[in-house]
């Protein structure tokens, strides 16, 4: 259930693995990390979600994220409602975390990850403790999202984002390419 929930989550809300994973934990690290605290059921069925730190919040202000309630069986309003109902915690508790309250650590997300894909029959090359970023901005952008839409949803600052976006349309540009350059030897 928290591995799901942190899975559905972290992609529908772009986050980078730092920003839902932790090393230690103690009772005052819900301050600077994303804890059941960060987290509000709005009557609408969304939640928001506040990064208490990111790395694009220069000020450490804190950062609301948007989360829809979807008919997905990847939602992740209902992947968190399920989470908080199966499994109570204090709000000051990691938001997300193994037997007796571990924290998730980068290491253990990213072998879950690669076990899960290989349950699958997927390879895991490739993948990383960014892939769920990467994943939510190619997916954003496959849906027919605009570049904007997506900087917007992934708190993009930077350009960052096109390393993703022009990965995705690489075949279409080869194309392109190969039929400009077949344009050479027709005469007019």
């Amino acid at each position: 259930i928290n591995v799901r929930a942190a899975l559905c989550v972290a992609f529908a809300a772009f986050l980078r693995c730092g920003e839902f994973t932790w090393d230690t934990w103690s009772s005052t690290h819900h301050r600077s990390f994303l804890a059941r605290c960060h987290v509000e059921f709005n009557p609408d069925n969304s939640v928001t979600l506040t990064l208490p730190s990111s790395k694009t919040d220069q000020n450490r202000v804190g950062v609301g994220i948007q989360l829809a309630g979807t008919s997905s069986p990847l939602c992740p309003v209902a992947a968190l409602k399920g989470l908080y109902s199966l499994f109570p915690r204090p709000r000051s508790d990691p938001l997300f975390s193994r037997t007796h309250g571990r924290p998730f650590t980068r290491s253990f997300i990213i072998q879950t990850i690669h076990r899960l894909l290989l349950q699958a029959g997927i390879p895991t090359r490739g993948f990383s403790g960014h892939s769920l970023r990467k994943g939510a901005a190619v997916t954003a952008a496959t849906n027919g999202m605009s570049r904007e839409e997506i900087k917007l949803l992934g708190r993009w600052k930077s350009d960052a984002v096109d390393v993703y976006i022009n990965e995705l349309s690489k075949p279409d540009a080869i194309r392109k390419l190969l039929l400009l350059n077949s344009k050479l030897y027709t005469s007019t």
